[in-house]
């Protein structure tokens, strides 16, 4: 993209291409459609982002997400009370606290404007 367009891709960019090819993998015979979900997180000229793209080619936007076994369940709860997290450290702290409840193995990232991934 950068190359051609003098620019990086923004992260919409990136899960808009994404998508277009696991879903153009699902209509090519003899290629093994794609069968996990991915999320992307970034940030670029337009700030922090967050995106699922699913293997039907389906993506869209979040403020926050989760894939996989119990993700539907799980996605809910994150969304309760979500606008009530006042920073970064509230918003882990509540993740960490959904995923022990349930015993699953924990792994965090956060993208925050100016700050290291």
């Amino acid at each position: 993209h950068a190359r051609r367009w003098g620019a990086d891709a923004s992260l919409r960019t990136l899960a808009d291409a994404v998508a277009r090819h696991v879903q153009e993998r699902t209509q090519q015979g003899g290629y093994r459609p794609y069968g996990c979900a991915l999320v992307l997180a970034g940030r670029d000229e337009h700030g922090c982002g967050l995106y699922r793209v699913d293997p039907s080619g389906w993506y869209a936007p979040w403020r926050a997400t989760c894939v996989g076994e119990g993700a539907p369940a799980l996605s809910e709860k994150l969304a309760e009370g979500f606008d009530e997290l006042r920073d970064l450290d509230a918003a882990r702290a509540r993740l960490v606290e959904l995923l022990a409840a349930e015993d699953r193995v924990v792994a965090v990232a956060a993208v925050a404007a100016g700050g290291a991934l």
